[in-house]
């Protein structure tokens, strides 16, 4: 987007609704479209946080995952974003990647951490099999890393990033402290959040809606002056329970039993029966009053939650 259609937006935004003067709004952006300028108006019509697409800081990864950008463009776009006047910088990468060794993965962070960030999210690569790379594997022709591998990658990134200050506030987030992502925050916490836009999904009382992502469709239905269409998912009370928990498991700092009770009126204890025997096995644990999964069970936080009866098993 331009800087005028985000200050459109913005503005319209502001015309309907009521903004916090000190909302965090966030881009993301691509290395390769990252501009001083165009920064600079996105300065201007009230962005204060940018993310940036990383992905990974190794010229063959960065090839092999199609991205389009160099690892001297991230360094290049990181320097953009601070001359624009932003302090609030996240990082995307990922790990797991086919080929990559730990390393490789060390280098990559240790790079992420120069630039000085913010945030820095990373993720688990996840293959579709109907996906170029994912049938590429199938064939044999890339070979994904070991679950050893994998785990001693995200072991290897907790360490770097807690000795360089940052606080691992979610399964796969981490920030300086008071830099945590509020959006982020918001969605593992089940705060309801809008869906504005063609595609775009929010959550707002007892149902989940998504906005038709047919962009002709969609602006059809805004020139007539009517509601886009949506798919609407009612929220059952045990559904939205059972979400708050799912969720809420991601966090670091766990789910908070009183505050549990008083959104669900359900104990915890009545909501996950298979706990005690997960804490005895070591996944979950209590830390400050707040029940969590523990330092060995983020990895396996899938597992864990289909032990639970919080999410389906293959």
């Amino acid at each position: 987007l331009r800087p005028e259609q985000v200050a459109a937006v913005l503005d319209a935004i502001r015309a309907r609704l009521s903004v916090a003067p000190d909302a965090e709004i966030t881009i993301e952006c691509n290395p390769n479209h990252v501009r001083e300028a165009r920064l600079a108006g996105y300065r201007a019509a009230g962005v204060n946080r940018i993310s940036l697409g990383v992905q990974a800081l190794d010229e063959a990864l960065l090839r092999l995952l199609g991205r389009q950008h160099t690892v001297a463009r991230v360094v290049a776009a990181v320097a953009a974003v601070r001359a624009a006047g932003f302090d609030d910088l996240s990082l995307d990468l990922m790990y797991g990647l086919p080929g990559q060794s730990l390393a490789q993965w060390e280098r990559t962070v240790d790079a992420a951490l120069a630039l000085e960030p913010t945030h820095l999210s990373a993720y688990l690569l996840t293959l579709e099999p109907w996906t170029p790379m994912g049938q590429a594997v199938a064939r044999g022709e890339l070979t994904l890393p070991d679950d050893e591998t994998v785990a001693a990658q995200y072991a290897l990134l907790g360490e770097r990033l807690a000795a360089a200050g940052f606080v691992q506030y979610e399964i796969s987030n981490w920030a300086r402290p008071g830099w945590a992502g509020r959006h982020n925050l918001g969605y593992w916490r089940g705060e309801p959040y809008l869906a504005l836009g063609a595609g775009a999904v929010g959550r707002w009382g007892a149902a989940r809606r998504k906005t038709t992502p047919l962009v002709p469709e969609y602006l059809r239905a805004v020139g007539e002056g009517t509601a886009p269409p949506a798919a609407v998912e009612p929220l059952t009370p045990e559904a939205q329970w059972r979400e708050l928990l799912m969720l809420g498991l991601r966090l670091r700092a766990g789910i908070d039993p009183a505050a549990f009770r008083a959104r669900t009126g359900l104990a915890l204890e009545q909501a996950m029966p298979a706990a005690d025997e997960l804490m005895a096995g070591g996944f979950l644990e209590w830390a400050e009053g707040r029940l969590r999964l523990t330092a060995r069970a983020l990895l396996v936080s899938n597992e864990v939650l289909v032990r639970l009866g919080l999410a389906a098993g293959d």
